[in-house]
């Protein structure tokens, strides 16, 4: 009769030893994202590259595409790290294919815990490791804390926290991820859960100490066996490199030829027209007696207006080839594929007329996908800034200025106003948007505030209430 209650007593007690521990665990957790905030942010960035040898895309073939990864702040003039691979996350697919090209950052920027969006420059990679690199501007800088790495490295079985900043679009809220360290070598540990490389984010002990980064394994330099998936699936799996692996690269980190360039200022030509993709539809619809090639359906003042090409001229060569795009290809980007005052041959049929027209290239204006971005998570948006483009597509004077309405979260004021994504956001109590930053300054301010919006050719006037 007496070993019945020890036996109780001996299971209330190992419950109450054990949710004291994940108490214990969820304190410590709490206080290292509280402890390395300040070093902890969402890189965002916009990468292109070529789709090279893969059966029924042809030349000039290329994917363009957003991707969002953690990263960390490790020094103090704004030099963040990040898996590299998450610049291509079907890199390693296409590889299987046989084809191996290199992503190219066409813009790339910050949020830090704070939810400040901040623009970076980029700087490069090493493949060896698997890192990507690049550095805050000076202005955005503010607010960020580089971390500082401890030696040690845990045993088998001991526990690890991967912090970072997790991937919603508003809010982009601070995130922890508790694993067990499952292999140790000189450079690596495994976690288990295997969390996955595209996470990213500052590996740090039970106590704090920052140990090393999540990042994947180095992508092997031979062409991978498809009868081998196994090979691609521990390339995918959590992989922690520690600190001592990488400092070097901290101090001196890889530049990529032509150096660190701001993204957004990079040189991209432009033609100036607005086109469509022929087809054998679209050519009955306008009445043409050819079905391939490009429609221009709107000449910008330009390259392409000084050159004399008018909209319903169907292009269809560019430099002696035929622009019979194949699925993936985009005509934009064969034209960027030039430098900037690039002279181009373009082959002209118009009223059934064939004629040869150059064009000297120019540099283009900021495109939607590229423009600066801001988070105002008071309100609950994300915007970018008005560009060329939206005012051509609204119908806007090019003196307009203003932001336009990527996200809405569902139940923020922005929402309760009434605004959509696709909304110009052009005034705030009567006065002009000058920029995202006059626009975050005004709409965080505490008060009613009647905006000025576009949506789909109409304006309202919707009213934000903070």
């Amino acid at each position: 009769m007496r070993i019945r209650p020890s036996i109780a007593a001996l299971a209330l007690a190992a419950a109450l030893g054990a949710v004291a521990r994940a108490d214990e665990q969820a304190v410590a957790m709490r206080k290292a994202v509280e402890r390395h905030a300040a070093a902890l942010v969402r890189v965002e960035a916009t990468a292109t590259l070529g789709v090279e040898g893969l059966p029924g895309l042809g030349r000039g073939a290329r994917r363009t595409h957003e991707v969002s990864t953690a990263g960390v702040v490790v020094a103090g003039d704004g030099l963040v790290v990040f898996p590299a691979a998450a610049l291509d996350p079907a890199g390693d697919v296409f590889a299987l294919l046989g084809a191996r090209p290199r992503a190219e950052v066409l813009a790339i920027s910050v949020v830090g815990a704070d939810g400040r969006v901040r623009d970076a420059e980029w700087v490069g990679r090493d493949l060896a490791l698997g890192l990507g690199f690049l550095r805050v501007v000076e202005a955005g800088r503010a607010g960020l804390a580089p971390v500082t790495f401890g030696q040690a490295a845990p045993d088998l079985g001991d526990p690890l926290l991967v912090l970072s900043v997790g991937p919603a679009r508003l809010e982009r809220p601070r995130r922890v991820d508790a694993a067990r360290v499952s292999y140790r070598t000189a450079r690596h540990l495994g976690t288990t859960p295997r969390l996955p490389h595209a996470l990213g984010g500052l590996v740090v002990a039970l106590d704090g100490t920052p140990l090393g980064l999540l990042a994947p394994l180095a992508a092997p330099t031979e062409r991978p066996d498809l009868l081998t998936p196994d090979l691609l699936a521990e390339q995918r799996a959590g992989h922690v490199l520690l600190a001592p692996a990488f400092q070097a690269l901290v101090a001196s980190p890889p530049v990529e030829p032509g150096g660190p360039v701001a993204a957004a200022s990079r040189a991209r030509a432009w033609l100036g027209i607005k086109h469509e993709v022929l087809t054998p539809e679209l050519a009955q619809v306008h009445g043409l007696d050819v079905d391939t090639g490009v429609r221009v359906a709107a000449v910008y003042d330009g390259p392409a207006k000084v050159a004399g090409l008018q909209p319903g001229d169907v292009l269809q060569t560019l430099d002696g080839e035929p622009l019979d795009l194949d699925p993936g290809e985009s005509f934009d980007d064969l034209i960027e594929d030039f430098p900037v005052g690039s002279k181009v041959t373009l082959g002209v049929r118009r009223r059934g007329q064939a004629r040869q027209v150059e064009v000297e290239l120019a540099r283009g204006p900021v495109r939607p996908r590229d423009a600066e971005r801001a988070a105002l998570p008071e309100v609950g948006l994300l915007v970018r800034a008005l560009t060329f483009h939206d005012r051509e597509d609204a119908g806007l004077p090019h003196t307009v200025t203003g932001a336009v309405v990527l996200e809405v979260e569902p139940d923020g004021a922005a929402s309760r106003a009434g605004l959509r994504p696709g909304d110009l956001l052009l005034e705030v109590a009567g006065a002009p948007v000058a920029g995202l930053g006059d626009l975050r300054a005004r709409l965080v301010a505490p008060g009613a505030h009647a905006l000025k919006v576009r949506r789909r050719g109409e304006e309202l006037t919707l009213r934000v209430r903070r």
